[in-house]
């Protein structure tokens, strides 16, 4: 969630932008999409998926 999306739902004291204390849900992918072909973009992986700071996915 980003930093006004968190304001619209009155969340910004804990979600919306990185800072510690706040929640963080993310991805780690296997490259950059902003600065690959696109093309290549349906090569990405997800390598790891973390939510309110667990990992909950981990590619094997």
């Amino acid at each position: 969630m980003t930093l006004w999306a968190a304001y619209q739902h009155f969340e910004e004291d804990h979600k919306g932008s990185i800072e510690l204390g706040k929640l963080a849900d993310f991805a780690v992918l296997s490259g950059n999409p902003l600065t690959m072909p696109p093309g290549q973009l349906s090569q990405l992986q997800v390598l790891q998926t973390i939510k309110e700071g667990v990992v909950v996915y981990q590619a094997p």
